[in-house]
């Protein structure tokens, strides 16, 4: 009851934010790109064949989702990770282009609502040395922002993000990957 009390806080003083004109009430394209290029000093996002599903994705969100200012507020800080991870991408393709001619094994995924036994099965698949389990904080941050950005300081923000998020009233769905 006091989660939920507290997110409803969250949306009121968010959706007030709208009303005054301070958060937008629409995702914007460039808007997004602009904040993740701030956030590590880039301006190459790399190949641009995201671009025609990322706008389709926005619209949708815009358009069907319905979502509160805080979902809002939790999609923008998702798409602005993965916009940075893609900028820092970039930069190491251009950086060390051997890194990419190495040949990849496809991983395993697992993945599954919450009760329906993927832990047992991620555990299972763990105890198997010739796989390794990905962290959720490898999955959000995989490659330092800037030559300070030690691995110790990009745990800390999974941490800070996660914590948050088990807040939520909503169900988070289990997502785990597998490298061989």
């Amino acid at each position: 009851m006091q989660n939920t009390a507290l997110f409803n806080g969250i949306n009121s003083a968010l959706g007030l934010a709208q009303v005054l004109g301070i958060r937008n009430r629409q995702y914007s394209f460039d808007g997004l790109h602009d904040q993740a290029s701030k956030v590590v000093g880039l301006t190459d996002f790399g190949p641009d064949y995201y671009q025609t599903g990322m706008r389709r994705l926005l619209n949708s969100l815009d358009q069907d989702a319905n979502l509160n200012p805080y979902g809002r507020l939790m999609l923008e800080k998702s798409m602005n990770g993965a916009l940075v991870n893609r900028l820092l991408l970039a930069q190491l393709k251009r950086q060390q282009p051997e890194i990419f001619q190495q040949p990849l094994l496809p991983p395993l995924i697992v993945t599954g609502l919450p009760r329906t036994g993927t832990t047992s099965l991620h555990r299972l698949l763990a105890a198997d040395p010739e796989h390794r389990g990905v962290a959720c904080w490898e999955l959000q941050s995989p490659m330092p922002r800037h030559s300070k950005d030690t691995q110790e300081e990009r745990i800390k923000r999974a941490e800070k993000l996660f914590k948050f998020a088990v807040r939520s009233p909503q169900s988070l769905m289990r997502f785990i990957i597998f490298v061989r």
